[in-house]
C-alpha cells in the first residue's frame, strides 16, 4: 500500500487505505497517509475531514499540531 503511495500514485492508495481504516478506526498515522493522498487527489474535503478527525482522536500534542498544520495548508489551498 505505502509502496504505491511512494510511487506517487495516491489514487490507488486511496482504497487500500480507506479498507484499513474500515478495520482499524482509529489509526491516526494511516489517517495522516490517507489526508495527504486526498490532497495529492485534490480531494480538500476529504483531507480536511479526516484532519478534523485526528485533531479529535490523538492523545498526541504532536501528532494534534501536525494535524492543524495540514488542516491550514489544505485550507489555504482550497480558498487561495
Amino acid at each position: 500500500m505505502l509502496y504505491v503511495f511512494d510511487l506517487e500514485r495516491p489514487e490507488d492508495a486511496v482504497p487500500h487505505l480507506q479498507h484499513y481504516l474500515e478495520i482499524s478506526r482509529n489509526d491516526v498515522d494511516t489517517m495522516f497517509v490517507l489526508a495527504r493522498a486526498f490532497f495529492m487527489l485534490k480531494n480538500y474535503q476529504g483531507a480536511l475531514d479526516l484532519y478534523d478527525r485526528i485533531i479529535i482522536l490523538t492523545t498526541s500534542d504532536q501528532k494534534r499540531i501536525d494535524a492543524q498544520n495540514n488542516r491550514q495548508m489544505v485550507l489555504g489551498q482550497m480558498y487561495g
